[in-house]
């Protein structure tokens, strides 16, 4: 289980978390930087230059990751996922009873509970965190 993350929150999902290995298992040597692991990691899905350049991966402290930083094992590294737009489906979230510990929701139609795959932002979940200002 990772620490806390040091980002909060945002469009009412959580930061997302990596943790650097012990070594590159096809090479004897680590990776030489930060930037170098997180290009191999994420080799076409994230625009890892543009986030590093950005401040965008941060270690367990909140500190920003920067390019040139010595690789170092068993790091957590947080950032936020770049998010697609999504078509909003119809409907209100009616909640049926709310308490200090569980919300009771009547969801419409077609709207996905938790967010996964192409549905994220147009979630159960996401939507009530954003609704009713819950952190988690």
């Amino acid at each position: 289980m990772p620490p806390r993350s040091p980002l909060p929150a945002r469009h009412g999902l959580d930061a997302a978390w990596v943790r650097t290995p012990d070594r590159d298992p096809l090479s004897p040597a680590p990776w030489v930087s930060m930037g170098a692991w997180l290009r191999h990691r994420f080799p076409e899905r994230v625009d890892v230059d543009s986030m590093l350049a950005g401040g965008r991966f941060v270690d367990g402290s909140g500190r920003p990751v920067q390019d040139g930083d010595p690789y170092a094992p068993h790091q957590f590294v947080w950032f936020h996922r770049d998010l697609r737009e999504e078509p909003p489906v119809p409907g209100e979230l009616h909640v049926v009873h709310r308490d200090e510990r569980l919300v009771v929701v009547d969801k419409p139609p077609f709207l996905s509970t938790i967010p996964r795959g192409g549905h994220v932002r147009q979630s159960v979940v996401v939507r009530l965190r954003e609704e009713l200002g819950l952190p988690e």
